[in-house]
């Protein structure tokens, strides 16, 4: 394994496969991603979600995959202007952090994704921006490229492990603890976790086993 940060590993297998590994943290940083604990209240998080319409719909895959609950069983809802607004505030705060750290400029980026899972809500190891690639034995090769202009990935929450859900841990798979345990976060409410979209920081959201939990995804494009 190789160190990126203090404590954190990377699967040096992983690292060496040839796809594009844009952009890389800060190597002087303590982790590989930033973490940005009660960027926003936990009761503004919780009195945006009131204002939810009630309605919603399965979230798709990328490409031509469609639905498929095997792999990814989540609900998107429609961004109202009081969760607009909380996210905008909440990037407003951290863009220039996250530009400082990988040594880029934020171009364009999606629109913000209101994302729930609910008991059994999941989301298979996947990157970002890329498909995965694997051999005739079923063993990752690589990844592919099929959303290039997602180069950086924000993801605000806006429930807490423990209290509002338990199970939908955010798993980052090719990335380890000293005692080499998948690293894994525990969502809060108004902590934003930002970290590259490309193959290396792969991760999975575990099964919701109680509750519901929310969170706002967003995906930048960004240039040198």
């Amino acid at each position: 394994m190789i160190a990126l940060g203090e404590g954190i590993y990377a699967d040096e297998r992983v690292l060496a496969m040839d796809f594009e590994k844009f952009p890389m943290p800060s190597p002087y940083a303590p982790r590989p991603f930033l973490l940005f604990d009660n960027l926003i209240e936990p009761q503004a998080c919780q009195e945006a979600l009131k204002s939810l319409p009630g309605e919603a719909q399965r979230a798709a895959l990328r490409g031509k995959e469609g639905i498929n609950p095997d792999i990814r069983d989540t609900l998107l809802h429609p961004l109202t202007p009081q969760i607009r607004t909380l996210y905008d505030r909440a990037e407003r705060v951290a863009r220039d952090e996250i530009e400082r750290f990988f040594g880029v400029a934020l171009t364009t980026a999606t629109a913000p994704q209101l994302l729930e899972y609910g008991v059994g809500g999941h989301y298979r190891r996947h990157a970002d921006n890329a498909g995965e690639l694997v051999d005739k034995e079923g063993r990752l090769v690589g990844y592919r490229p099929s959303a290039p202009g997602r180069k950086v990935t924000t993801l605000l929450f806006l429930s807490t492990y423990g209290e509002d859900f338990e199970g939908g841990e955010l798993l980052f798979n090719h990335l380890y603890d000293r005692e080499g345990r998948v690293l894994t976060l525990y969502p809060k409410a108004g902590t934003m976790v930002v970290f590259a979209s490309h193959g290396l920081f792969a991760h999975e959201v575990r099964p919701v086993t109680r509750g519901r939990r929310f969170a706002i995804a967003r995906w930048h494009d960004a240039m040198r």
